[in-house]
């Protein structure tokens, strides 16, 4: 039987945490498993039990953590580290040197780091977030209108949805909707068009908020033209499915396979233009569909995001693991690794001499051709 550390800085507010560090400690103490949490600066005490196996967990981006799982170098420790945002392959490099394996929230995920990294990767969905678990959407019947919110942090929203104001703003002048409304950190409220209701949000608040829609917008639209944007999780679907609002979402790779999985695929959207077009399905025949497909998407994301679910594929992985100790090469020596890094600023004055270059040599061609 092994002994699991869950190492960081326990954080109620970084979703990250509830749905990975809060829901596995939860269902692994059910099971009778040693589950200790750790914070780095109390320094990491490792039990020496032969017959047993330590199971560190940690953050990709904990800095903290890394630093201090250097100093540790015992065979019998394994360290995996969750991944999440790949906004670069550096950002990455640390969490490698010490890592053993990487647990990836999509297969996407999983896909860009193997491209990279020599170590063993692994799908582990994020769970049900307990903040929305706890109090389930499905228990409620709620009176229907066309409310929409978009919730999130403020880059979110300035990565992926200042395309589609004008056309939310549309909708709600034809009266397609009824409203929208905006959950998110305060610095985002003056950005806003004024039409638009904002919120602040407060993680101890999200699900009474949430529970006031029927609809959440979610794009992953990549403004930012940046392959992260693209490919993210799709947790805050689930979120919104378990509060009881209809996803209408991007047809960015992960959106697509959930609402598919969960029949709701005809909320997807891949242009402005075919978000209007949903937006006046809402005002013709939504409220006829709502609570039945509300109720059928419930039942399938229980059944494969529950925090119970999540746990019994991370004892595989676990498993698999410690089969994979027993081989010579597992604990070989890592390779630096050396990365491509292009500086903007860079790419545009590349850009600008080649501009200037073809107006010498029109101007030179036809100074000759006289």
């Amino acid at each position: 039987m092994s002994n699991f550390i869950f190492l960081g800085k326990p954080d109620w507010n970084d979703p990250l945490y509830r749905m990975y560090f809060e829901t596995l400690v939860l269902e692994l103490r059910k099971r009778n498993y040693q589950v200790d949490l750790v914070e780095p600066e109390h320094g990491l005490f490792i039990p020496d039990c032969p017959d047993k196996t330590t199971i560190v967990n940690f953050f990709y981006k904990d800095i903290d953590s890394i630093k201090l799982l250097k100093q540790v170098s015992n065979k019998r420790i394994l360290k995996l580290c969750f991944t999440s945002d790949i906004e670069s392959y550096k950002a990455y490099a640390e969490a490698y040197t010490v890592a053993d394996a990487f647990l990836c929230p999509s297969p996407l995920h999983k896909k860009m780091l193997d491209h990279v990294f020599a170590l063993p990767s692994y799908l582990l969905r994020e769970a049900i977030d307990p903040i929305v678990a706890a109090n389930p959407g499905s228990t409620l019947i709620r009176n229907y209108a066309k409310k929409i919110v978009w919730f999130g942090f403020p880059e979110s929203y300035r990565r992926s949805m200042p395309i589609l104001e004008p056309i939310i703003s549309e909708a709600l002048a034809k009266c397609n909707i009824d409203s929208f409304s905006v959950i998110s950190g305060y610095g985002l409220k003056k950005d806003l068009p004024a039409e638009f209701i904002f919120l602040e949000y407060q993680s101890h608040m999200l699900m009474s908020e949430l529970g006031k829609f029927n609809y959440a917008l979610l794009s992953h639209l990549p403004l930012d033209a940046h392959i992260n944007t693209f490919i993210k999780s799709p947790n805050k679907a689930i979120s919104a499915i378990m509060s009881g609002a209809i996803p209408i979402a991007s047809a960015t790779p992960n959106y697509e396979e959930m609402l598919r999985s969960v029949g709701l695929e005809r909320y997807l959207f891949d242009s402005p233009r075919t978000l209007l077009n949903i937006f006046g399905h809402l005002s013709r025949d939504g409220e006829a569909s709502y609570q039945e497909e509300i109720n059928i998407a419930q039942v399938s994301i229980q059944n494969h995001y529950s925090s119970e679910n999540q746990c019994v594929e991370y004892l595989n992985i676990i498993d698999d693991l410690n089969k994979k100790i027993l081989q010579d090469d597992f604990f070989k020596t890592k390779v630096s690794l050396k990365f491509f890094e292009e500086p903007e600023e860079e790419i545009k004055l590349r850009f600008y001499y080649r501009q200037q270059f073809k107006k010498l040599k029109k101007f030179f061609s036809k100074m000759f051709s006289k």
